[in-house]
């Protein structure tokens, strides 16, 4: 199915205007997570999909805070600290530039967010997407929800396995440094 007939039977006005003038279109539609799915399961999320604004340093939220959005960076960046709970010192765990998905593990899990994530740079622009509007998605698309699911699950295998590595290094060195 064409997107334009995929626009039509969508049926909103709002949505034709939205995807007409939209500088996010494109960018979301050739992002890796959403490249595979069909156009009106694409134009159903893309319709709820929300810009947020942030200045540097700007929280976007707190670690152990309940996540109901997950974001993609549109341009800027955003840190991820995480807390540690035995002396509250803050570690750096992440860096997510433009493309980069965070604020996943929440969304699919329905549990707390493990970090904190604050904006790197001036006018950093996040796309937010509910697990409202995704459980809707599930509900009105289920073989696409199904292509976004893998999409996250495997982003979140992708993650685990990055800082299992990081992990082992780490504890590599802390036992070479132990040993002298």
């Amino acid at each position: 199915m064409g997107l334009i007939k995929a626009l039509t039977e969508f049926g909103t006005q709002r949505t034709l205007r939205r995807v007409s003038s939209s500088e996010h279109f494109e960018f979301l539609r050739r992002h890796p997570l959403l490249q595979d799915i069909g156009d009106r399961g694409f134009l159903f999320l893309f319709d709820r999909i929300v810009e947020r604004l942030f200045g540097k340093d700007e929280l976007i939220f707190k670690q152990d805070n309940l996540g109901v959005c997950l974001f993609v960076v549109r341009s800027g960046s955003v840190l991820l600290e995480v807390t540690a709970a035995n002396d509250d010192s803050v570690v750096l765990v992440n860096r997510a530039s433009e493309g980069d998905i965070f604020g996943e593990m929440s969304v699919i899990t329905e549990q707390y967010r493990t970090a904190t994530a604050r904006a790197d740079a001036h006018d950093t622009t996040l796309l937010a997407m509910s697990s409202f509007d995704l459980n809707d998605f599930r509900t009105y698309h289920p073989a696409d929800s199904q292509l976004l699911l893998r999409g996250l699950t495997d982003l979140v295998c992708k993650n685990l396995a990055t800082a299992t590595r990081e992990a082992a290094v780490l504890q590599a060195e802390l036992q070479r440094l132990q040993s002298h």
